[in-house]
């Protein structure tokens, strides 16, 4: 099996055991997420939420946490986690899923330029 470099985008209750489960299985896995608290007390082996079972894999995780988007340009996979909640007129809020653009963007050009590279 290859061993892919995972970014996983959002570090709640979908993102963070994603990122433990992808590096479990032999993957590269950076996490990244906008609250620094967050990245510290996950870079300590700490929790941020309240889950013993996902705490215990933590504990032996090789994922690195950051905040810095620019990991995601050296990704062959970026799964994005981001909450999307929906308002009580039932418009969803895309807010935090637009606040990624920049990443996106920057993952888009380098994944065009390998396919262009690859193409000619």
């Amino acid at each position: 099996m290859k061993n892919y470099n995972v970014v996983v985008v959002g570090l709640g209750y979908v993102g963070l055991p994603l990122a433990l489960l992808a590096s479990e299985k032999g993957h590269n896995v950076t996490g990244i997420d906008i609250d620094e608290k967050k990245i510290d007390l996950l870079n300590k082996g700490e929790m941020p939420f309240v889950d013993d079972a996902l705490g215990v894999e933590l504990k032996k995780t090789r994922t690195r946490f950051v905040n810095d988007p620019s990991v995601a340009r050296d990704a062959d996979v970026v799964i994005i986690c981001v909450p999307t909640p929906v308002l009580l007129q039932n418009p969803l809020l895309l807010t935090p899923l637009l606040s990624l653009k920049r990443v996106l963007i920057d993952v888009a050009k380098v994944q065009l330029e390998l396919l262009l590279t690859f193409a000619s």
